[in-house]
Order: C-alpha cells, then structure tokens, then sequence
C-alpha cells in the first residue's frame, strides 16, 4: 500500500482470504472521511498513508468454466467497503459448516 500511495504498481497473487480481507479493511479505511480514517489509523496502529482508494486495486479470479474444462479471468466487483470475493466468501461458508456440523456430531454445541 505505501508502494501504491508512492505511484508505484504492485502484481501479487494470493489464495489467502485472509489477505484479501486485509486489502478490504484497508478499502474500508480509505472510504472513510479523514477524521475517522485518522482515528481508526492510529487505533489500528496504521501509518497516514495505510489506506487504499477503490481505483487503488483490482481484483480478479478465476472462475472454471465447466468441470475439466478451461478457465476465465473474470474481475471482481469493487465497492468503496472492498471487493467481492465469491469464491473465498464460499469457501469460508463450507468450511464454517463443517465446522458446525462436526462439532454438532462431536456433542460441542
């Protein structure tokens, strides 16, 4: 991010929700006015120039087009609050059910 504010163009590839939440949060930041973003900035721990702007990203996954079949390129939608990630929001929804089912199975809830 303080390479993006330097006008520098930064390529990263992740399969980590975690990251792509992180990039959201700092989106979140960035559409916030400067007072809160100041305030949420030292709360957090951030510098004045960890934020991001919606033109600052893009995001982009690749979505297969039939089993064993190709993919495209497809890019993410983009909001002030972050981009939508689907294929992560999916993954992390299966998993939460696993996770419920598993420890409804095991007596834990």
């Amino acid at each position: 991010m303080r390479l993006i504010r330097k006008g520098f163009y930064v390529w990263i590839t992740t399969h980590s929700e975690n990251f792509c939440q992180q990039i959201n949060n700092f989106l979140k930041l960035g559409d916030l006015d400067e007072e809160r973003r100041v305030q949420a900035q030292e709360r957090l721990g951030y510098a004045p120039q960890d934020y991001l702007l919606p033109d600052d990203v893009a995001g982009y996954e690749f979505k297969l087009d039939a089993p064993g079949g190709r993919s495209t390129v497809v890019e993410m939608k983009k909001t002030p609050r972050g981009m939508v990630m689907p294929t992560f929001n999916r993954a992390l929804l299966r998993l939460g059910e696993e996770v419920d089912l598993l420890d409804q199975l095991a007596g834990e809830t």
